[in-house]
């Protein structure tokens, strides 16, 4: 199943260039967790596939190597959550609850029809430092979750109410200490599987 959604991905030269937020998940074909996940990331493709960009990346592949290392892949299963700009905003690393896929792409789509919204307006942008969110519970388990969501940039256009809200759930900001979180992916992915 991996292999095949990958190649019917999303090509890579696409994400943050055609205003749609992207899941990006890093798997190889040994991966236990991967395999368990993907019925999942299919599911969650047929529900979002015309407002997100879902790209699948055969860690195993050196084709994909660059892109591994643009996005700091460390361990997979890793979906990295990008916004329709091309900005990341987290890492969600292993498996995860469905309801937490759920939640994370929904406030991608959100973000970005807020940005769709806000270009329209007014560009006098005020932005404010968010604090960080609580420890997250994995409903799946009773053990307490060591991920916290990381501190971001949310800003509003004037008066509209058209903050960038974070994403529910967060795990890793491989990103935290850059200043330009946005990735201009030049790299070319296999998608042979």
């Amino acid at each position: 199943l991996l292999a095949t959604m990958q190649q019917q991905s999303t090509e890579v030269s696409l994400v943050g260039r055609n205003n749609k937020p992207t899941v990006m998940d890093f798997w190889a074909p040994w991966c236990e967790n991967c395999k368990y996940m993907a019925p999942t990331l299919y599911q969650m493709e047929q529900t979002y596939s015309d407002k997100v960009n879902f790209v699948m990346v055969n860690g195993d592949d050196p084709d994909n190597w660059p892109l591994i290392e643009a996005l700091k892949v460390d361990a997979i299963p890793h979906m990295a959550m990008i916004e329709a700009d091309g900005t990341v905003d987290t890492a969600l690393i292993g498996p995860v609850p469905k309801e937490w896929l759920v939640r994370d792409i929904e406030t991608l789509i959100e973000n970005t029809n807020d940005v769709v919204d806000t270009t329209q307006g007014s560009s006098n942008t005020q932005c404010l430092q968010s604090q960080p969110q609580e420890k997250l519970n994995n409903d799946d388990s009773n053990e307490q979750s060591s991920y916290t969501s990381s501190s971001s940039v949310m800003c509003a256009a004037d008066n509209k109410n058209n903050a960038k809200k974070p994403l529910p759930y967060q795990m890793l900001d491989v990103f935290a200490n850059q200043q330009d979180r946005k990735i201009q992916l030049n790299v070319n992915v296999n998608s042979n599987g």
